[in-house]
């Protein structure tokens, strides 16, 4: 990138202060860029001067280095910007959970099912009808944590499902009030749709408030001493195995998978959905759950197969919005000793900005709402394969 071309970028960048470097964020490609100190001011300046001379003498005489070492440092700004724009994440190309298939197919209301489960998750109620004993029995399992509604309640949405047989094959439909939204779903996909219709109408009751939460990939936990922590990562990092695994230990799971975070205060919304226990870690996992390996599995959208364990200690009320106390990067490693240290602030932002799953663009004010989280709060990152080590390692920060 030339001295003109950098210049040319300062209108699609904003800049947000930030202790270890400020950070520049392009809305229109969804990039932000990390500065150092040096960069920070080459950045800041490179608009005050005319010239790249007048920007290399004024970097000389500012870092108190030679011409030459100015003018070395600045070629090397230019070529390291584009470079070192962090993409952030785009979620897969899946279908909501509670779009109307095409052609519009509605239930025809004198077969309907009647709601014979009635739930309370966050501000929304729910009435709930599945045409199979199996899958009923299944969703009460999984479910019986939230908050049962009275049967005389009116709630805000009926999901109905009802099955549709074929030879060899059992089949069903799904209905949002009494709106057709997933169609030929097997026996075993069942359970992961109502999971996805659950949770996205949740979320999308808060995205249309005025300030849209923001989701990551990451697991959020209580300890008994109330400081709650915060776990992003990636797939198969052993997140949920970690949050199952602290649940048992009278820890209180808010979420195992997907946090949301309230953009105005960095406040958890907590969604303490069942743990989705992935198939590698049912033969650890049963010594905390001995009844996991007898559980019903399921056919995820994504293509995993998954058992769902009901969180234990969890809340019996609606919670209010929780303070977040630390950040912790998690990542299992077969055979590798527990690391546990804080890391720098730049770098923990980095890697939150890439768990970022708010099935949105992002915008300025997400930005500084991240920015703002990562700033107040101690991070740390956990390398561990033992997950005692990991728990005493926890426990020495909560």
């Amino acid at each position: 990138m030339s001295f003109l071309k950098l210049k040319e970028a300062y209108e699609y960048f904003t800049f947000h202060p930030f202790s270890d470097g400020p950070i520049l964020f392009n809305e229109a490609n969804q990039t932000v860029v990390a500065l150092n100190q040096s960069a920070s001011f080459l950045w800041c300046n490179s608009f005050e001067v005319a010239t790249h001379e007048e920007l290399a003498n004024l970097y000389a005489k500012q870092m108190s280095v030679s011409l030459a070492t100015a003018k070395g440092d600045i070629d090397s700004f230019f070529d390291s910007f584009e470079k070192s724009q962090l993409q952030l994440p785009t979620e897969p190309n899946y279908e909501s959970f509670i779009t109307p298939i095409s052609p519009a197919k509605k239930l025809i209301a004198n077969k309907a099912l009647l709601p014979d489960i009635f739930l309370q998750i966050d501000s929304q109620a729910f009435g709930i009808a599945i045409e199979s004993i199996v899958l009923k029995r299944e969703f009460l399992r999984i479910f019986d944590s939230f908050i049962p509604l009275a049967k005389d309640s009116k709630p805000k949405s009926i999901i109905t499902c009802c099955a549709s047989k074929y030879p060899g094959n059992e089949q069903f439909y799904i209905y949002i009030d009494y709106v057709c939204v997933s169609k030929n779903v097997p026996l075993k996909g069942v359970i992961p749709n109502l999971f996805g219709i659950l949770f996205e109408t949740s979320y999308s009751a808060q995205a249309k408030l005025n300030n849209p939460p923001l989701m990551f990939h990451s697991a959020a936990l209580s300890a008994t001493t109330g400081q709650t922590l915060l776990f992003p990562a990636e797939a198969g990092s052993g997140k949920s195995t970690l949050a199952a695994v602290l649940s048992t230990q009278k820890w209180r799971c808010h979420t195992d998978e997907l946090a949301i975070i309230d953009t105005a205060t960095q406040r958890l919304i907590p969604h303490p959905f069942p743990i989705c226990i992935k198939g590698g870690s049912v033969p650890f996992l049963s010594g905390y759950y001995p009844t996991l390996k007898s559980t019903m599995q399921h056919h995820r959208l994504d293509e995993k197969w998954v058992r769902y364990m009901p969180i234990k200690k969890s809340p019996v009320e609606i919670e209010e919005n929780i303070t977040i106390n630390a950040i912790v990067f998690p990542t299992y490693q077969q055979n590798k000793p527990c690391l546990f240290e804080s890391i720098d602030k730049q770098n923990a932002l980095k890697i939150l900005l890439q768990c970022g799953s708010s099935g949105r663009p992002l915008n300025d004010d997400d930005i500084r709402s991240i920015v703002t989280l990562v700033e107040q709060l101690p991070c740390y990152s956990l390398q561990y394969s033992d997950i005692n080590d990991a728990m005493n390692a926890l426990n020495s920060i909560a």
